[in-house]
């Protein structure tokens, strides 16, 4: 059999042998800790800032929703008023997941800072992939309801062409 090393094939492995990710073993520094020190109060910050736009689209949504109730029946608008408060509360509650994830990172760090570990470590990175994972999806499908509504527009004005 030819000895010759072939460029195109695929490194081959011993089966069950796993391979060292390239990061592991490697020595936390002082100056990631400075960055993680640093980081972690503009985290909180937005956090909170979260929690606190949170509470004030709640009450927008539900004084929508208690302006609907109390109203005399015959006010025009009434229904946007309910439609409001059912948007509001819902966005509400969309967006409560973010600052959740942003808040238990910062938790996260704060043990990390006080305690060390490579585990508080994990678990302050896994809050953190936790947010960025959601942001992702929610922009993903945000854009994709953009795409599905400029096919609408698109479609919308071309039959109206024909009109």
């Amino acid at each position: 059999m030819n000895d010759e090393v072939d460029p195109y094939r695929a490194p081959e492995t011993e089966a069950g042998a796993e391979e060292a990710h390239p990061l592991e073993g490697a020595n936390i520094t002082t100056t990631m800790v400075d960055h993680l020190r640093e980081t972690r109060p503009w985290v909180r910050f937005i956090a909170t800032l979260g929690f606190v736009y949170l509470g004030i689209i709640i009450l927008m949504g539900v004084g929508s929703a208690a302006a609907m109730l109390f109203s005399s029946g015959g006010l025009p608008g009434v229904g946007p008023l309910l439609a409001g408060g059912v948007v509001y509360i819902g966005v509400a509650v969309f967006g409560f997941f973010p600052v959740l994830y942003l808040h238990r990172y910062a938790v996260s760090l704060k043990r990390l800072l006080a305690e060390g570990g490579t585990k508080t470590l994990e678990e302050a990175m896994r809050h953190q992939r936790s947010f960025w994972k959601f942001i992702g999806i929610v922009y993903a499908v945000i854009l994709g309801l953009v795409a599905l509504g400029l096919v609408g527009v698109i479609v919308a004005g071309i039959l109206s062409a024909f009109v």
